[in-house]
């Protein structure tokens, strides 16, 4: 009876490794999508939120002289994904509001330099 309970008990628990490996993997692809996706408009925009910018700051250092459907774009984007955050979130259109980079976002940058995914165009 004890080698039937053993049998059944390392059964389950590589049922339940296959199980926690096949969500880690689909977590680092749904990852991998998702770094795949960014424009360079988006790459330039989190890059720049390092240190917390105003929307004007942005599309001047971007080089734009008003708010595109580019950029408008792009920031959604990158707000969706939580990859860049509002400093005043519970006053979207605050005056001082300002975009800064996320923690997912810092760890985007970081696993982006480490393995050079390119940016579509």
């Amino acid at each position: 009876m004890d080698s039937a309970n053993n049998d059944n008990d390392a059964h389950d628990k590589s049922e339940a490794n296959d199980e926690a490996h096949d969500k880690s993997e689909a977590h680092d692809e749904a990852h991998d999508q998702l770094y795949k996706k960014l424009s360079e408009t988006e790459l330039q925009i989190l890059e720049l939120c390092i240190t917390p910018k105003k929307t004007s700051d942005l599309l001047n250092l971007l080089g734009y002289s008003s708010r595109t459907g580019n950029f408008k774009s792009a920031l959604r984007h990158l707000l969706k994904n939580n990859l860049i955050q509002m400093t005043i979130p519970e006053s979207p259109r605050s005056k001082k509001q300002k975009y800064e980079i996320s923690h997912k976002g810092k760890k985007y940058l970081h696993f982006k330099s480490k393995s050079q995914i390119p940016n579509k165009t």
